[in-house]
């Protein structure tokens, strides 16, 4: 029955599991899976380059009455970071548990596979368990991000059905009648879907009366999608809201996603649909998604991490946080080569409390509507000077031991990976 729904929407498999899928549809049906989720339905709903400080539901301009709405039953997770600004190296890190720093890969090349001796994946996990697995995006994105195949896992040794719904505009109608389908022959199963970052047709200016940035029309119809997911399905489905990243709409100069390390960019929604209208206000990962999954008790962190690059990628930028305070250092040596934000205060990340100060007057003459050095905006001789001889906090004692702490982490897991930070001097 899926087979020919399958192929009524003129939908490809992908070329990873063509055989394997093939088989599967036709006997699918007849599975009598048992676990120790007892019968569980888990449906993770992934909308890419979604940032969460645009989402009425964390305090944005654009109304998401869905999302708001699943997490007054549900769930909120107020501080999800993700580990990268890259769906790939964010994939790996929700099925591995583990940071880009972590995964062994030292670059983008598709030859650099690093290890994963030793670990088991959450797909492992729902593998040993005979749970069902669907991914459901479009077969191109499989193809030429290579990455994302590569490296999570052996996608191979895995019984994973890769189904394709690749056409934005069709999508929403694609998905609702496979969950249907796969729901109806099947007691417990896990789907994966990745709904893409660009509005569709339908779509296009819808937030205009809430925002002049057209990125927001994408925010609009992810929550219509969801609401339309959320009337179809069945109480007893576990339903995962999230994001791989957001995106930068131009604040500092910065546009997007790539290579940045912006809280616009790297806190995400993130919703469940169990917790009766809980809401986790402490710092989490990404990397714990699959305790999330399996209603694990989440651990603590005393810091958290996440990467624009590899090891020896020279784009690279580490950032390290804990609690307000965010560090990031910079291989490119900008917009600074250290950074450090009070992000209770500083929400925006405008003042950077580390480093040298830049004056713009760089030199000694008054440039003022005077002559005078006592009125002159430019009267004192700034340039040079460490910020902490300018800025007016009252905590400069407490920042400095910040600094040191954080910057410490981000020298550390470098060694671990055996840089050689000279060479990129």
């Amino acid at each position: 029955m899926l087979k020919s729904l399958y192929n009524g929407l003129k939908l490809k498999v992908s070329r990873f599991k063509f055989n394997h899928f093939s088989n599967e549809l036709d006997s699918i049906g007849k599975k009598n899976i048992t676990s120790r989720n007892n019968s569980r339905k888990i449906l993770c709903l992934y909308f890419d380059g979604m940032p969460a400080n645009r989402m009425e539901t964390y305090g944005g301009p654009i109304p998401t009455p869905n999302f708001t709405n699943l997490a007054s039953k549900g769930t909120l997770y107020e501080k999800m970071i993700v580990t990268a600004p890259s769906t790939a190296m964010c994939i790996t890190s929700m099925l591995t548990g583990l940071y880009p720093h972590q995964f062994g890969r030292r670059s983008w090349n598709v030859e650099d596979k690093g290890a994963l001796e030793g670990k088991t994946t959450l797909l492992d996990e729902l593998n040993s368990e005979k749970i069902p697995m669907y991914f459901l995006w479009d077969e191109t994105f499989m193809i030429r991000r290579t990455q994302n195949k590569y490296k999570i896992l052996d996608w191979d040794k895995l019984n994973i059905n890769f189904l394709d719904i690749a056409q934005k505009e069709i999508q929403t109608e694609q998905t609702l009648k496979l969950i249907k389908q796969i729901n109806k022959e099947n007691n417990s199963w896990f789907s994966y879907i990745r709904f893409s970052d660009t509005a569709s047709s339908t779509f296009k200016g819808k937030a205009k009366e809430y925002s002049p940035y057209t990125f927001d029309d994408e925010i609009i119809e992810a929550d219509f999608i969801l609401g339309k997911i959320m009337n179809s399905i069945s109480n007893d489905v576990d339903v995962i809201i999230f994001s791989d990243h957001g995106k930068a709409y131009g604040e500092n100069g910065i546009y997007k996603y790539a290579f940045n390390l912006r809280e616009s960019t790297l806190h995400v929604p993130f919703i469940t649909s169990w917790g009766g209208g809980s809401k986790i206000k402490d710092l989490k990962s990404i990397i714990d998604f699959a305790d999330i999954i399996q209603k694990r008790p989440l651990k603590p962190h005393d810091y958290i991490f996440a990467d624009t690059s590899y090891a020896d990628q020279w784009t690279r930028s580490t950032m390290v946080r804990r609690g307000k305070w965010k560090y990031i250092y910079n291989r490119t040596q900008w917009p600074f080569p250290e950074e450090l934000y009070d992000l209770e205060a500083d929400p925006g990340e405008m003042i950077n409390l580390v480093g040298k100060y830049r004056d713009p007057y760089r030199d000694k003459r008054p440039k003022g509507d005077t002559v005078s050095k006592q009125y002159s905006p430019s009267g004192e001789v700034l340039d040079g000077l460490d910020v902490s001889q300018i800025y007016p906090r009252r905590d400069w004692k407490n920042i400095k031991k910040v600094i040191n702490e954080l910057r410490s982490q981000r020298e550390k897991i470098w060694e671990e990976q055996n840089v050689n930070e000279k060479n990129y001097k």
